[in-house]
Order: C-alpha cells, then structure tokens, then sequence
C-alpha cells in the first residue's frame, strides 16, 4: 500500500479520493474510493502501484476482497 499512496500523490489528481482503514482486529483493511469525475476514476485504475497491488490479492488474503458500491447519505469533515 505504501507504493500505492506515493503514486497517488504523485499523480496528484483532486477528483480522485481514495483512503484504507484498519480495523480493530488488525487483520481486515478498508478501502474506500470515491471519484468527482471519470478523469478521477481513471487515474486510480491506470495507477501501476494500485494494479500491482491487486494482482494476486485473492491468494494473498484470508477473505477475498467484496467489492461494493456505496451511496453517501452523509458526512462532516470527512476528507
């Protein structure tokens, strides 16, 4: 993931929002992606840290990633 977020900031796009989060077990992470237009969806699928990062992730987690779609309902200072 280190890879992935010095790309990111490379790439430095601001319609692109991309976070992961840890949780209490230490064992299950969180990503959560949202995108302002299709130029920000793009810089995150064409970012090579993030591809290499997905290749052969379901082998290397106990769980396979469950991709889902999410609706924001609301927020406060979430950045």
């Amino acid at each position: 993931m280190r890879a992935v977020y010095e790309e990111l900031h490379q790439i430095n796009n601001p319609d692109m929002h991309y976070a992961t989060f840890k949780l209490e077990d230490g064992q299950t992470f969180v990503h959560i992606a949202s995108f302002d237009s299709q130029e920000g969806r793009e810089a995150l699928s064409t970012c090579n840290a993030f591809k290499e990062f997905q290749k052969d992730i379901k082998e290397r987690c106990e769980v396979p990633p469950n991709p889902q779609p999410l609706s924001q309902v609301g927020s406060f200072n979430f950045t």
